[in-house]
């Protein structure tokens, strides 16, 4: 990983299992990823720049920024709001992988 992409490459077969380029540059060296379950591939990404993404990846499906309410931090939003944020990032996420 570095601040505008990632490859992950799977050991011993030399496979590419997944490449993207970042809608927007990170701070790779705040930045870390692991594998949960064997099966997921989880990103922790630090922002250079603090403010919404259209999209986590070049050419993924990409949202329209100005519909989105970031006047306050998702912690100071209600519970029922943030299980909605939540739930609606996992599903647009599901339809990112390709």
């Amino acid at each position: 990983m570095n601040n505008s992409g990632i490859k992950v490459i799977i050991k011993n077969l030399e496979n590419v299992y997944f490449s993207g380029e970042f809608c927007e540059k990170i701070n790779s060296e705040d930045s870390n990823w692991s594998i949960e379950d064997g099966k997921f591939l989880v990103l922790f990404l630090d922002k250079l720049q603090e403010r919404i993404w259209k999209s986590a990846f070049v050419g993924h499906k990409e949202i329209d920024t100005k519909k989105v309410d970031n006047s306050k931090r998702i912690d100071e939003f209600d519970n029922e709001t943030q299980v909605n944020h939540f739930l609606s990032l996992y599903n647009f996420c599901l339809g990112c992988v390709k």
